[in-house]
C-alpha cells in the first residue's frame, strides 16, 4: 500500500485531532499554595500566520516583529485554562483583554517557556521531523 493510499484509508479526526497539554508554573503554585496547571492547546499555521502578521509593522524590507506581542498573541490564542478572558480577573489585575492579563500574570520568562510548549505542540520541535535513516527506509 502506497503512503497516498495509507493517508486516504487513515482516520481523518486522529490525524487533525488537536493536541493539548497541562503545564506547572511553579512560582504561581508556590504563592497560590496549590498547582498552578496552564492548560494549552496547539495553534494552526493560519492563526500562527495571523499573529505574525497582527505583530508585524513597517513594509518590504522595513518590516519587523514584535517578538513580545507575537508570543502574547499566541499565547492568548492557546491558554485553555485558565480562562484570561474572565472580566473578573481583567478587574483584579486593572486589565482590558487577554494580552495585558498574560503580561501582567506571567514573568516574561515564563510567557516565553509557555509559548515555546505551544510552538512544541503545534510541530515546532527537532522531533517534528527527522532524518531518513537507511534501514528506516529499506525496512
Amino acid at each position: 500500500m502506497s503512503l497516498l493510499e495509507k493517508l486516504l484509508s487513515a482516520d481523518a479526526g486522529i490525524i487533525l485531532k488537536e493536541t493539548k497539554t497541562e503545564v506547572e508554573v511553579p512560582r504561581l503554585t508556590k504563592l497560590l499554595g496549590e498547582p498552578f496547571i496552564v492548560e494549552l492547546k496547539e495553534l494552526p499555521y493560519q492563526q500562527i500566520e495571523e499573529a505574525r502578521n497582527f505583530a508585524t509593522s513597517g513594509k518590504g524590507k522595513h518590516q519587523v516583529i514584535d517578538n513580545g506581542k507575537f508570543t502574547s498573541i499566541v499565547l492568548s490564542k492557546t491558554i485553555v485554562t485558565p480562562d484570561l478572558a474572565d472580566r473578573d480577573l481583567h478587574q483584579k489585575f486593572g486589565v482590558t483583554n487577554k494580552l495585558d492579563c498574560i503580561k501582567k500574570l506571567f514573568k516574561p520568562g515564563e510567557i516565553e517557556l509557555l509559548a515555546t510548549k505551544v510552538f512544541e505542540l503545534s510541530g515546532y520541535s527537532d522531533e517534528a521531523v527527522q532524518d531518513v535513516v537507511e534501514d528506516v527506509k529499506n525496512g
